[in-house]
């Protein structure tokens, strides 16, 4: 995890202040080191130095009060090439492009050895030159190429313009402010955004109404804050440096409308297997320590079964567990299973009422943004104990519910798609059938896929007639209606589960890799 900042303005007396004003509310991301590039007027680039920055080095110290056309700011946490040739920001051989960049790569080494067939020569054993190099021999079609997490800014000095990316499943977070006088400023967290006196700290009233009604927060480019956007994930976008305004997101990626068929249920977990083996073995280079995170579920187990056997014979796997205090939902014994069945180095963390009270503070603080529920604590615990035991790097299993169909949403889904094709037996089967999480959740997922087929104008007095009122009494439906909120049911996330039409905005990603400050 690194964390990355930018600023382009017309107020070039200020940007530098500003940008190290920025950085510095970023550096819980990256302890490791610290850079600054500056982009004049001219066109002359310079690159400066910050209180973290590797002394072997010899940059400048970055002078607050310098003007610059293009301020960007970078935190490092070293995972690749932990030396200092790994210092963002960084530039292609030519010196058109420079990057600030968070996030990985995994198939650089592949990229890296297409690149060097192509003339291209490399210094480092980072997957940022390997990204730079992308970027001057295929441009911005070098994202289609890219397999992994990553967020980042790439000035081209040719064509004037800052080009921002963003991974196809968003795992990377990237935040922008349009700023007045034709300014633009982006960051890694949206606290970054916060020293700029153009970026309100007023709520947006929709996302703050559609959060506490549905508990929907991340569903489009809107953020809890007025003058905040997200990047969507899978686009990209180029930002002039001479008319900011014009800027506007493009997607370079989709789902793919495609199927793999298996004869059989044996066939088909092979394909998972194979897959999912794949994605471990690029998940775990690094030049610092892997772990994983292990529930005891079947995602974080799987996870642990393929690491373990790709580690050397000499090394053993760290894991993380989070312990519950509460028999019926603890998952210990399987945690147990696991620990015995493959060689690895356990660790474990329970967690109080006066642990989340100390904690409260620093929780809201990481998050920036509000959250569903306090299970949010239990990883926050989990990730602190692996820094703690020297774990940079860990390996979680997010997003395989959304993948396999695993959630009461995906449910309704699956039940609606086939009350939509007629197969009223197989929807009833289904609907008696499955086992719901949490109370009242059966009633919920039914009402959700018969919703599918209601007209949204009379959606409002049916949630009264079940006792959902679009606007319970605990919430105020003046200080809305003020607003310009215009109450109405949720955007459906998912309109489908059939193969052929999935929309679902949450990340299938089955493997993620954390990278810990």
């Amino acid at each position: 995890m690194c964390g990355i900042a930018g600023l382009i303005g017309a107020h070039e007396e200020v940007l530098c202040a500003l940008a190290q004003e920025m950085a510095n509310c970023l550096r819980h991301r990256g302890p490791d080191d610290e850079g600054y590039l500056t982009l004049r007027a001219d066109g002359v680039v310079e690159l400066w130095a910050g209180p973290d920055t590797d002394p072997t080095l010899r940059l400048p110290v970055l002078n607050p009060r310098m003007r610059a056309r293009v301020v960007l700011a970078h935190r490092r946490l070293s995972i690749l090439d932990l030396s200092s040739a790994g210092h963002q920001p960084m530039s292609d051989e030519s010196g058109r492009f420079w990057v600030v960049f968070n996030g990985e790569i995994y198939n650089y080494v592949e990229l890296r050895r297409e690149l060097a067939h192509l003339g291209h020569q490399f210094k480092t054993g980072t997957d940022t030159e390997v990204l730079l190099a992308a970027l001057s021999t295929w441009g911005d079609q070098a994202v289609h190429r890219f397999r992994g997490m990553f967020a980042f800014a790439a000035i081209d000095n040719v064509r004037r313009e800052v080009l921002l990316a963003r991974d196809p499943f968003g795992i990377k977070p990237l935040y922008y402010s349009r700023l007045g006088d034709g300014g633009f400023a982006f960051a890694s967290e949206m606290k970054a955004l916060a020293p700029l006196a153009d970026v309100s700290s007023d709520p947006h009233a929709d996302m703050l109404f559609q959060f506490l009604r549905f508990g929907v927060s991340d569903h489009g480019d809107r953020t809890m804050f007025s003058d905040i956007r997200q990047l969507p994930a899978g686009h990209v976008m180029r930002v002039r440096l001479s008319e900011t305004a014009s800027a506007f997101p493009v997607s370079f990626w989709s789902l793919p409308q495609r199927t793999n068929s298996a004869s059989d249920a044996t066939e088909a977990g092979d394909i998972v297997r194979e897959a999912l083996s794949k994605s471990i073995s690029l998940h775990m280079r690094s030049d610092v320590p892997v772990g994983s995170c292990l529930s005891g579920g079947l995602d974080s187990t799987a996870i642990v079964a393929v690491a373990s056997e790709l580690m050397p014979a000499t090394a053993d796997f760290g894991t993380v567990s989070f312990i519950s205090d509460d028999p019926v939902t603890s998952e210990t014994a399987y945690v147990d299973i696991a620990e015995r069945a493959y060689r690895i180095k356990s660790h474990r963390v329970e967690i109080s009422t006066a642990d989340i009270r100390r904690d409260l503070t620093a929780l809201v603080l990481s998050q920036d943004a509000p959250f569903g529920s306090l299970s949010i604590y239990a990883q926050f615990a989990v990730f602190r104990m692996a820094r703690a035991n020297g774990l940079t790097v860990m390996l979680d299993g997010q997003g395989s519910d959304e993948l396999l169909g695993g959630y009461n949403t995906a449910v309704s889904a699956a039940i609606g798609e086939r009350l939509a094709r007629g197969r009223f037996a197989a929807a009833i089967s289904l609907a008696r059938g499955f086992d719901p999480i949490g109370n009242g959740a059966h009633r919920r997922t039914i009402l959700s896929a018969l919703g599918r087929f209601i007209p949204p104008t009379i959606a409002p007095l049916l949630m009264r007639a079940v006792n959902e009122p679009l606007c319970p009494r605990w919430l105020d439906g003046d200080w809305f209606a003020d607003r310009g909120v215009r109450m109405a049911v949720a955007t459906r996330l998912i309109k489908s589960f059939d193969s052929s039409q999935r929309t679902s905005v949450y990340p299938s990603c089955f493997v993620m890799k954390i990278e810990i400050q």
